[in-house]
């Protein structure tokens, strides 16, 4: 059986680096790396000491993922010299109702106390329906609206 060239090449290379990389060549040890490459090993006590905290001027962080949200969230501050939003409005207007109202029943009534109008959207209960699902997710027990059944809201606790 003939060895080709090229697998006794491999085998000489692999050999040549298999006692590079031996950290012993017949029984003589390695040597050491030269001083300029050597690092230094820190002490056990270096490594189990606690850093020194920095120094900030800045508080410490509050936790982001906090399920509430902060007390000024739910306090709106009332708009002067502007048109009320169709979630300001419908606010307004699910805090006065006596049962709960689907959002279409929400944009009737906007529109008849001349509290909003749409600006000539194709479906303004759907945008309404999903602003109030989101300040109802956003907000938690502090939002002006509460899900009172399948597409049927009602004055949320905070609703004025």
């Amino acid at each position: 059986m003939k060895t080709s060239p090229k697998a006794s090449k491999t085998s000489r290379t692999s050999k040549a680096v298999k006692t590079a990389l031996s950290p012993s060549v017949k029984g003589k040890p390695a040597d050491p790396l030269p001083p300029d490459m050597a690092t230094p090993r820190p002490s056990a006590e270096a490594i189990n000491a606690q850093p020194a905290a920095p120094h900030t001027s800045r508080p410490p962080k509050v936790n982001s993922t906090a399920k509430h949200p902060p007390a000024h969230a739910a306090a709106r501050p009332a708009k002067t010299g502007r048109p009320l939003s169709a979630l300001d409005a419908a606010a307004q207007v699910i805090a006065e109702a006596k049962s709960p109202l689907r959002s279409i029943d929400m944009i009737q009534q906007m529109e008849i106390r001349k509290l909003w109008t749409s600006p000539g959207g194709k479906t303004p209960e759907a945008t309404l329906y999903a602003a109030i699902v989101r300040e109802i997710t956003a907000k938690g027990k502090l939002s002006r609206f509460k899900k009172h059944d399948r597409g049927l809201f009602v004055a949320g606790k905070t609703a004025a």
